[in-house]
Order: C-alpha cells, then structure tokens, then sequence
C-alpha cells in the first residue's frame, strides 16, 4: 500500500476544519470535498485543496459514495477521513460502497 501523504476529508464545518489541523499536525496534505452551498465555507478555504461534489443536500454530496471516490481517485488523496471520530480509511481496491468502498479505492 502507498504510504498516506493526502487525506481526503469527506465531512463538512468544525469537523473538517479539525481534521485538517490533525492532518497538517502529521504533515499530510488535505482535500476538502464539498456541495456547493459550503463553496465559501472556511473549512473549504483552509484545505490545501478543494473539490466541488456538485450538488446540494448531503445526500447529493457528502454521502454519496460514488462522488467521494471519484473525488479522491482522480488524484485527490490516497486515504479518506470518513467522519470525525472515525479511522482514516486507506484506499484500495473497490468492494462495496461507503464504509468498504474507501477501503477499495
């Protein structure tokens, strides 16, 4: 497995902004994934990168598994932080969506 140098942060507000001063704190690069009414939000601002999930509602954006893979598959990271208080999940080769699909990226 590739060593975790970018972590794909698949969360929102507070909880993303926490996750991203851990991440720097362990010097990994940071990707904010977000729907378009957090476009200006700071958590999106303070990520190293952002990338927009296009849509709305948490179902269109932050749950939609397919999106979140797309987002970290195209380059964007090579492990995604669920959600606060959960593991960082490793991506490697794809199973089944959310919780085993970030550990089959």
């Amino acid at each position: 497995m590739a060593r975790l140098t970018k972590l794909c942060i698949a969360n929102r507000g507070e909880i993303a902004r926490r996750i991203i001063r851990g991440a720097r704190q362990m010097g990994l690069a940071t990707v904010a994934v977000y729907a378009d009414p957090d476009a200006h939000a700071p958590f999106v601002a303070e990520a190293d990168e952002a990338i927009a999930l296009g849509g709305t509602t948490a179902a269109e954006t932050y749950l939609d598994a397919d999106k979140l893979i797309a987002a970290a598959r195209g380059g964007h990271g090579n492990a995604i932080a669920q959600a606060y208080g959960h593991a960082i999940l490793p991506l490697c080769n794809e199973r089944d969506r959310l919780t085993q699909v970030v550990w089959g990226l």
